[in-house]
């Protein structure tokens, strides 16, 4: 069989045993050639989804199933996607590839994998299917990828962002039930511009007094893990010429934050007067932790609180007293 629906087609062959209508038995072998537009109309009850994914492009499709279509978690297939053109949530990947596997109840995808923005997303999976809370396991790893690129299919396209992003995740959860995930993960960021990030600002506008986009982080590094619908770290680390930060806390799944940001200046770069905020230039003496930057609120909108090291504090106090009044 051949057709054709708006600006796909479909060809399809083998057989189809309709003779227990409560296990309708089929071996058959498809291609797919679909245009993700055409999915509006007979999806259209999923318009307010399908308007946030912004699903758009040519995939190929290769099916082959082979078993009860009444129950197809008990039937045998292999499914491969594959696309060049391939757009989801504005995002605009060079390559899309993914392999399907389903035998004995269980799904296993040995290899997705999206190349986009010099760099690529890997991964790979499995789903028990006979469960009906759909148990799965997911790894994931993130190579190469420009920030300075990927901004520009974002609403941060007008922002100064830069950097290449690695990262390596492994999760285990229930599809029907997120808030049962758990998992771990490392994130590294090299030569990160990252300071208009809503986040990053606002420690910004506490640590400098001009410029501060400016600041290049040499080395973003966090290690994280989720459990209790909370991702938590105690080891963020974000280092540059001039101020290298350190940290600990939580994210919600609602989004909440709670977290601590250690702030120090760089052994190997005293700052020039004026680069940092007068207090800290003042206070600190030399180069050594001058305070911490506590967080709250929300991811979309945090909330920051200086706390100034009582030692470092006095140290540098000291220091700037007798240098500046008594000439010592």
């Amino acid at each position: 069989m051949e057709g054709k629906y708006l600006n796909s087609n479909i060809s399809l062959s083998g057989t189809i045993d309709t003779a227990q209508s409560q296990a309708v038995s089929a071996d058959i072998n498809a291609d797919l050639e679909l245009d993700l537009k055409d999915l509006e109309k007979p999806l259209a009850k999923f318009k307010d989804q399908l308007e946030k994914i912004k699903p758009s492009g040519i995939v190929k499709a290769k099916l082959n199933l082979n078993g009860n279509i009444n129950d197809l978690k008990s039937a045998q297939g292999h499914l491969r996607l594959e696309s060049s053109s391939l757009s989801l949530y504005g995002l605009k990947p060079e390559e899309f590839l993914l392999d399907y596997h389903q035998a004995d109840r269980l799904a296993d995808i040995p290899l997705a994998r999206i190349s986009l923005y010099d760099g690529s997303i890997d991964a790979n999976a499995k789903v028990n299917l006979d469960s009906p809370n759909l148990p799965f396991k997911l790894e994931l790893g993130v190579q190469g990828i420009k920030i300075e690129k990927l901004k520009q299919d974002t609403p941060l396209k007008t922002q100064d962002l830069s950097g290449t992003l690695e990262a390596i995740t492994k999760l285990n959860g229930l599809l029907t039930d997120f808030s049962k995930l758990s998992g771990s993960g490392k994130v590294l960021i090299k030569d990160g511009r990252l300071w208009q990030l809503n986040f990053f600002k606002g420690i910004g506008e506490i640590l400098f007094t001009k410029d501060f986009a400016n600041v290049v982080f040499n080395e973003g590094y966090c290690e994280f893990f989720i459990k209790d619908q909370f991702l938590f770290t105690d080891n963020l680390r974000l280092r540059s010429n001039i101020v290298d930060l350190e940290g600990k806390g939580k994210v919600g799944f609602d989004g909440t934050l709670d977290a601590a940001i250690n702030a120090q200046v760089s052994e190997s770069l005293t700052p020039e007067t004026g680069t940092l905020k007068d207090f800290t230039t003042a206070l600190i003496g030399q180069a050594g932790r001058f305070g911490v930057i506590k967080l709250s609120g929300t991811i979309q909108e945090p909330k920051y609180k200086f706390q100034a090291a009582v030692t470092d504090v006095m140290k540098g106090l000291k220091d700037f007293v007798i240098g500046n009044i008594f000439g010592q």
